[in-house]
């Protein structure tokens, strides 16, 4: 995608523009573009994470219960649990 933007820019104008410069417009655009896609990427990771612990039926009613689990390296169970 960068590359791709890279030359429509360079590319479009009559008089070639310096390339650093469009290097710079290009590289502000996309990581501009990375906060608005972190959420939509969570989302489908935590939806997709449900999907398998319902697969394992594992009761899931909240995803932030999900999200806790995955923070956990260590998990302890005893003969009631």
């Amino acid at each position: 995608m960068c590359i791709a933007l890279f030359l429509y820019k360079y590319l479009s104008h009559d008089p070639r523009p310096d390339p650093l410069h469009v290097l710079k417009e290009v590289l502000i655009i996309l990581i501009a573009a990375i906060p608005v896609g972190m959420q939509t990427v969570m989302t489908v990771t935590m939806a997709l994470g449900a999907k398998q612990l319902a697969e394992k039926q594992v009761i899931v009613k909240r995803l932030s219960a999900i999200e806790e689990l995955a923070s956990v390296s260590i998990l302890c169970s005893g003969e009631i649990n």
